[in-house]
C-alpha cells in the first residue's frame, strides 16, 4: 500500500516471511508467557504482512482506495485480481489430486508387510481427512509463503483405531514456530493462539516436546503433559524465501489494476463529455445561465445566434485513449509477472497449436511451471518427513503398524495422467524384458499415484486368472492338473503376462517369483 505525503510515496517492501529463530531453551511455566512475548516481536511483522497478502488475494486491493482529483466524479476503481487467479492455479497443480505415500524401498526383506503398511497409514489420512487439509495449507503457502499443520492423537482412538490422528490446517497470521538458531534449524516450540471476538482477548497455546501450556494477560492458565514427545505443529515452506507465489510482482498487478482503472475513466469521461459553447448568450447572470442551459439540457438541444463579427459554437470536449496501445501495456505487465510467479501464459498468442507432448511443456513457459512446482515438492515433503515423526508413532500405538520415516515416499499424482500411452508403453516393456522386478516396473513408470496398490491388485488379478485357468484345465477331458501344461500368459504379446508379473504359473521358477517380490 502506497504511503506517504506531498509527492513523495513509499511502498512497503516485503520480502517473505522471517524465520523466528532462538537459543535452545527449556520451556518452563516460569519462562513461557516471556518466550511468547520475544517471539511476538518477530511474529507480529509476519502476521500482519500475511494479513495484508491474504487480504490482496481476496481482492482488497489499494487501487480501492485510488483518488483522482481531476472529475472525481467519474473515479472507477476496477480489481484485475490476478493475484486470486495464480494463487488457485498453483494450488490445485500442487494439491489439486491426493498427496498419498507409498513404500519407499519395498524390494527389501518384508517388502510385501512395509507396502501392506503403508496402505494402512493413507488409509488414515483418508479417515483424517488428510487431503483437504492439504488444499488449505498448500493455499496458505502459495498466499504467505508459509502453511502449518497441527497432528494430534484422535479422541475416539480407542473406539476407532482406524482414524488414529487428526489433522488441521493453521491460520500463518496467528500461528508461529520458533526453531534453533543453528545450521539444522530444529523446531524448539510452537505457538498458536485465538482471539476472543466479544472480548478481544488472546489465548495462547504453546507446545514444548513435553509439555503443553495456555497462557493468557502473561498468566498461564492451565499446563499439561505432551504425549507425542515433539513439537505437533509442523512448518511449510513454499520456497526458500518464505514468499507467497504473488508477493514479488504486487507492484504490477497494481499497475495493471491502474491502467485497467483508467481505461473504464475514459469510457466515462467521452460518455459524458463536457460542451463547450463559444459566445453563447444564456443570460446576464450566473445563476440565470446555469438555469437556463439546465432547461436545454433536458430538452435536448441547445439553440444559438451567430453572426458573421461573433461567431457562435457548441462542441462537446472529449478524448479518448488507445485502447490498441493500453492493451499492449495491460498485457505486457501481465506476462512479465507470470514469467516472475513462474507460471505458463500465451499472452498475445494463440491458445491452440499444432504442438503435442514435450513440446507443449517447453512452450510458453510450461518448463518454467513445472520447476516452480519441484521446487514446492522438495521443500514440502521435507516438511511432510517431519509430519510423518510425528503421526507414525500415533498410528503404531493405534494398530501396531510398525513404520519408519524412511519407509515412506511422499508421492504427489498431479500429473500421473499425462503421456498415458508412453508410460504404458515404459510398463509393458519392463515387464515384458524379463529383467526387471514387476514391482520396480509399476514404481517407475509413473503411471500410477500409488504404485504399490496397483502392483497388489495386479497380482491378486493375475492370481485370479491362473486359478481360473487351472480350474478350466482341470474340467477338460484328458486335461493335466499338474505343473507340465503350457503357461497361458506365455503368448501375451506385450509382455504383460502372468510370467511377467512373477507369478505363481506353472512355469514360472522360484527364483522369479523371488524377482517380483
Amino acid at each position: 500500500m502506497a504511503e506517504g505525503t506531498g509527492t513523495v510515496t513509499t511502498r512497503r517492501l516485503r520480502t517473505g516471511r522471517a524465520p523466528i529463530l532462538s537459543s535452545p531453551v527449556a520451556v518452563t511455566r516460569d519462562n513461557v508467557a516471556e518466550l511468547i512475548d520475544r517471539a511476538l516481536a518477530v511474529h507480529s511483522t509476519n502476521a500482519a504482512d500475511a494479513n495484508y497478502l491474504h487480504r490482496y488475494f481476496l481482492g482488497e486491493q489499494p487501487v480501492l482506495r485510488r483518488l483522482k482529483k481531476v472529475r472525481p466524479d467519474i473515479n472507477n476503481a476496477i480489481v484485475e485480481n490476478r493475484a486470486y487467479q495464480i494463487c488457485k492455479d498453483r494450488t490445485d497443480s500442487l494439491a489439486g489430486e491426493p498427496i498419498t505415500y507409498s513404500a519407499h524401498n519395498a524390494s527389501k526383506d518384508g517388502g510385501e508387510s512395509v507396502s501392506a503398511s503403508v496402505q494402512l497409514l493413507n488409509d488414515a489420512c483418508v479417515a483424517a481427512d488428510k487431503h483437504a487439509c492439504d488444499l488449505e495449507l498448500v493455499q496458505w503457502m502459495n498466499e504467505v509463503g508459509v502453511g502449518y499443520r497441527l497432528v494430534m492423537p484422535a479422541p475416539t482412538i480407542a473406539e476407532d483405531p482406524s482414524r488414529p490422528f487428526v489433522v488441521a490446517s493453521l491460520d500463518p497470521r496467528s500461528t508461529f514456530v520458533v526453531r534453533s538458531n543453528s545450521v539444522f534449524r530444529e523446531p524448539l516450540w510452537a505457538c498458536t493462539y485465538v482471539t476472543d471476538p466479544e472480548t478481544h482477548e488472546v489465548t495462547y497455546t504453546a507446545y514444548a516436546p513435553d509439555r503443553v501450556f495456555v497462557v493468557s494477560h502473561g498468566v498461564v492458565l492451565s499446563e499439561g503433559h505432551n504425549p507425542l514427545g515433539a513439537v505437533p505443529i509442523v512448518e511449510y515452506q513454499a520456497n526458500p524465501e518464505r514468499m507467497g507465489v504473488f508477493e514479488a510482482v504486487i507492484s504490477l498487478f497494481d499497475a495493471i489494476n491502474e491502467v485497467e482503472s483508467n481505461r473504464v475513466d475514459g469510457v466515462a469521461q467521452f460518455v459524458q463529455a463536457l460542451m463547450v459553447l463559444k459566445n453563447v448568450d444564456l443570460g446576464d447572470t450566473a445563476s440565470e445561465a446555469r438555469e437556463t442551459f439546465k432547461e436545454l439540457v433536458e430538452l435536448g438541444a441547445i439553440q444559438i445566434t451567430s453572426t458573421s463579427e461573433l461567431p457562435a459554437d457548441v462542441e462537446m470536449l472529449t478524448a479518448q485513449l488507445d485502447q490498441e496501445q493500453t492493451q499492449t501495456l495491460v498485457d505486457s505487465f501481465y506476462k512479465t509477472a507470470l514469467s516472475i510467479c513462474g507460471m505458463p501464459f500465451n499472452v498475445g498468442g494463440s491458445a491452440s497449436t499444432s504442438d503435442t507432448g514435450a513440446a507443449v511443456t517447453m512452450r510458453d513457459g510450461w518448463s518454467n511451471a513445472e520447476n516452480r512446482c519441484k521446487e514446492t515438492e522438495t521443500l514440502f515433503k521435507r516438511s511432510e518427513r517431519d509430519f510423518l515423526r510425528i503421526a507414525l508413532p500415533i498410528v503404531r500405538a493405534a494398530t501396531d503398524v510398525w513404520l519408519e520415516p524412511s519407509d515412506v515416499e511422499v508421492k504427489f499424482t498431479r500429473r500421473n495422467y499425462e503421456a498415458i500411452q508412453s508410460k504404458t508403453q515404459v510398463l509393458t516393456t519392463l515387464l515384458g524384458s524379463g529383467k526387471v522386478a514387476p514391482r520396480l516396473a509399476f514404481q517407475y513408470c509413473g503411471m500410477f499415484s500409488d504404485p504399490e496398490d496397483a502392483y497388489d491388485q495386479s497380482m491378486a488379478y493375475v492370481d485370479e486368472q491362473e486359478s481360473k485357468a487351472r480350474e478350466a484345465l482341470q474340467a477338460t477331458p484328458g486335461g493335466d492338473a499338474g505343473g507340465d501344461s503350457e503357461d497361458p500368459g506365455d503368448g501375451d504379446e506385450g509382455g504383460v503376462s502372468a510370467r511377467g508379473m512373477g507369478t505363481r504359473t506353472p512355469s514360472t521358477s522360484v527364483a522369479q517369483e523371488g524377482e517380483g517380490q
